[in-house]
């Protein structure tokens, strides 16, 4: 499943020197916490039908982890790459 986002909630102006706080228009929620997710991030310059949006780099991810112990409210998803996200999570039981 893709949760776009529009880019109605893009960040202005971000700075590579700067932690970037992005927050969904809506809670994305993922029912399979034991399956590969992937969080993609992009340059978007405006209306993507005249300027696509440029690939800046992705971090595949399990949101349930038993090396993250129990249920943590916000973890860290590096791989050394060009991006790293640190997601503020809920749970619903």
């Amino acid at each position: 499943m893709v949760h776009e986002q529009d880019g109605s909630t893009a960040i202005s102006n971000a700075l590579l020197s700067a932690d970037n706080v992005y927050s969904p228009a809506s809670r994305i929620r993922l029912s399979e916490v034991d399956s590969d997710h992937e969080i993609a991030l992009y340059d978007y310059d405006g209306n993507p039908s005249s300027n696509a949006p440029d690939y800046m780099g992705s971090v595949n991810f399990d949101p349930y982890s038993a090396s993250r112990s129990g249920f943590p409210t916000s973890f860290i998803i590096d791989l050394n790459g060009n991006v790293s996200f640190e997601l503020t999570v809920y749970y619903e039981f």
